[in-house]
């Protein structure tokens, strides 16, 4: 029987396809969130989040080298039983196709406040998911390429973001440490531990790698590049708003309008703003990829292209329901909210998963029998 994806991607693919998959929201409203709750401490926060999400990234990685022919829908039903693997890919399905839809969203809400006031969000959120829906028919093979060529981009406008404005820095808006105590800063990291942990998206893409047994180092990466991206930002943000972090709306937007060299370099959001696009385009085309195959895979369908423009619909419908206005999206990106809701699923996933293995090899090798992947 053919296969539904035929398509493969090389690990250094994956690893761009997985960390501009993290610097579209951790990047736009992530500095502003842990401001929020942690306040100067916010970058405290940040480097919690990365240490508590490297054991997630390990056995995230465990589990799709111990499957390396499976994703996480086909090897769930195998492990869990018809029933309970059923629900539990969609939930992960679920929780992909939701994010997309606050990704959709979240450009929309860019826009608007930059470049497009005068544009209805519907208009920004239909092109955004028919073009990722379009890249989604292509196959993981067009996204990872996408992915790396745009990679080099992204990160040299990140970093030029995130270094001309330090001339504007106050080093003092940083101290004292711990201003608000350490309960502040526990809660606050849940946040970007959420947001870290959607590189379990990859357990679905592993099966499509020219070299698995690389799957543990490049999640490692991910997860360091990632959050160290996300720690600078964050540094950068506090040190040169102070208080009013927490108030911004869209942090990378702010930093570049401060940015001017020579009378001749500035005004260069509009670019940061068309790199931001990129990134929400890959991020949506990967999970609507995830939602399409995953949902094939679950009913044993012939194709998955076919779902993507139906899922497409899906959530344009989902992302205008999301939240009326940028005050709303905040307040669910809080700890209580999206740090339950998030971590939740997340792990709750990865550590059922590898409970269910470990007991299926403990069951397989009492009776004398060798374990089949």
């Amino acid at each position: 029987m053919k296969p539904l994806e035929e398509g493969q991607i090389s690990p250094r693919q994956l690893y761009a396809l997985l960390v501009l998959s993290h610097l579209e929201t951790t990047t736009s409203v992530l500095p502003s969130l842990t401001t929020a709750f942690a306040g100067r401490d916010s970058w405290l926060a940040i480097i919690l989040a990365i240490i508590a999400v490297l054991p997630l990234g390990f056995l995230a990685a465990w589990l799709g080298t111990r499957f390396p022919r499976q994703t996480i829908v086909q090897y769930s039903s195998s492990l869990l039983g018809r029933p309970l693997g059923f629900l539990l890919s969609s939930l992960y399905i679920w929780f992909f196709m939701y994010i997309t839809a606050l990704v959709a969203r979240e450009s929309a809400v860019g826009f608007n406040l930059s470049v497009l006031p005068q544009t209805p969000p519907i208009v920004l959120i239909v092109i955004l998911v028919l073009l990722a829906a379009i890249t989604a028919r292509s196959g993981i093979e067009v996204i990872g390429r996408l992915a790396e060529s745009s990679f080099a981009l992204v990160i040299f406008f990140t970093l030029l973001t995130l270094v001309l404005p330090l001339s504007f820095a106050h080093p003092e808006y940083l101290q004292p440490a711990l201003a608000r105590g350490v309960p502040r800063v526990l809660k606050a990291a849940l946040i970007p531990l959420g947001l870290l942990g959607e590189f379990i998206a990859a357990n679905m893409a592993i099966p499509y790698l020219t070299k698995p047994e690389k799957t543990s180092r490049t999640f490692l990466y991910t997860a360091l590049t990632s959050g160290m991206i996300i720690l600078f930002f964050t540094l950068v943000a506090t040190a040169v708003f102070g208080r009013t972090a927490a108030n911004l709306t869209i942090p990378p937007f702010k930093l570049a309008r401060m940015i001017s060299i020579g009378n001749f370099f500035e005004r260069i959001e509009v670019i940061v703003l068309a790199v931001w696009t990129i990134v929400a385009l890959i991020k949506a085309s990967f999970y609507l990829w995830i939602g399409s195959l995953g949902i094939a895979q679950l009913f044993n369908l012939k194709s998955y292209r076919a779902l993507a423009y139906p899922l497409g619909i899906i959530t344009v419908v989902l992302s205008i329901l999301a939240y009326e206005n940028f005050a709303e999206a905040a307040s669910f990106y809080v700890p209580q909210t999206w740090g339950v809701y998030s971590i939740t699923i997340e792990l709750g996933i990865i550590l059922l998963l590898v409970i269910a293995t470990l007991l299926r090899a403990k069951k397989i090798n009492t009776l004398g029998k060798i374990p089949e992947n």
